[in-house]
């Protein structure tokens, strides 16, 4: 009887211990560290105003900085600390973001024809740090993402013909370019569950002329929302390192934009900030962190407990803009 329960108890264990490796992501642990871009103070005419954002400048194309501008992608803790220059002296950066273990990362920086190209890059060893040029067509890359696994980027393109944004991945070594939603869907901002079998994306709905939050199965199809059409505008999704919750802004006309979190089934969604000048959450291992016009000379970026408490500003006393999406 003993050898029996032995044999179960080493079965089991063996089985338990496969399991694990079939999925990788579950022995992923989430980095602290988060990318963001820094660059020279837009001047007052160009600068985002509460209630008057320029929403969506990507439907019609992406506004790109002044070619005189230069940026730098820093790398910082989601408590302030820790701030490393990675890139410096950069022209016209649109989006910069670490994998889920922080081990690599992804930007999108504007070519010599004036579109915006994916480059990837190990970022463990913060003094060689060599970006890759992974796509190469002539439109515009914006959003990318490093997939759980490591092995591939998604990212939205901007379709000429349909004048849409849909999503697109690419194997983390370049080569071609596959399209994964259906003809006629607006994908915006597209970002992986942590178990990489689904995408959570926000998309524009012509009809009600807002945007909403959507997923889908990592092929694009199953697509089910997440938030429902109202008068908002429901932007730039992040999904918990737990797989079980989003972050999103929200902007309502003559309010400004905030920083909601919901569940992945669109239930239990709460509003975590109050003042209407915050956008583009990004869920950093334990915290939220965000940019915010608040100060109103330039972005500053905070973090906030996904509950709503212990709000921090980052970045106080930066004389420059900081942001994650220049969109």
């Amino acid at each position: 009887m003993r050898k029996i329960l032995l044999l179960l108890f080493l079965l089991a264990t063996v089985g338990a211990w496969m399991l694990g490796c079939g999925d990788s992501t579950k022995r992923i642990t989430p980095t602290s560290n988060f990318a963001f871009i820094r660059g020279s103070i837009v001047s007052s005419s160009q600068a985002l105003h509460v209630g008057d954002r320029p929403w969506m400048a990507h439907r019609a194309a992406i506004a790109p900085l002044s070619s005189s501008a230069t940026n730098s992608v820093v790398l910082m803790k989601n408590d302030g600390t820790g701030e490393t220059v990675l890139a410096d002296n950069l022209l016209q950066v649109g989006s910069v973001q670490l994998s889920l273990d922080g081990t690599t990362g992804v930007s999108t920086e504007m070519d010599d024809n004036g579109n915006l190209q994916i480059y990837y890059a190990d970022v463990r060893n913060l003094k060689h740090i060599t970006p890759v040029q992974l796509t190469t067509s002539t439109e515009h890359h914006e959003g990318a993402q490093v997939s759980p696994d490591g092995k591939t980027v998604i990212y939205m393109k901007w379709m000429s013909d349909t004048k849409l944004y849909q999503a697109f991945t690419i194997s983390i070594s370049g080569g071609k370019e596959t399209k994964i939603s259906t003809p006629g869907l607006s994908v915006l901002f597209p970002t992986f569950t942590p178990d990489g079998k689904h995408i959570v994306f926000a998309s524009w709905d012509s009809t009600a002329q807002v945007d909403t939050i959507k997923i889908m199965n990592r092929d694009g199809s199953g697509i089910k929302n997440i938030t429902t059409v109202g008068n908002d505008y429901d932007e730039t999704p992040s999904v918990s390192p737990d797989g079980k919750r989003i972050a999103f802004s929200r902007y309502t006309s003559g309010v400004g934009e905030d920083i909601y979190t919901a569940n992945l089934d669109g239930t239990n969604i709460k509003k975590i900030t109050s003042d209407g000048t915050n956008w583009d959450p990004l869920w950093v291992n334990d915290k939220i962190v965000f940019v915010s016009w608040r100060e109103g000379i330039g972005y500053r970026i905070y973090a906030i407990n996904p509950d709503g408490t212990n709000e921090k500003n980052l970045v106080p006393n930066d004389t420059v803009e900081d942001y994650f999406l220049w969109d």
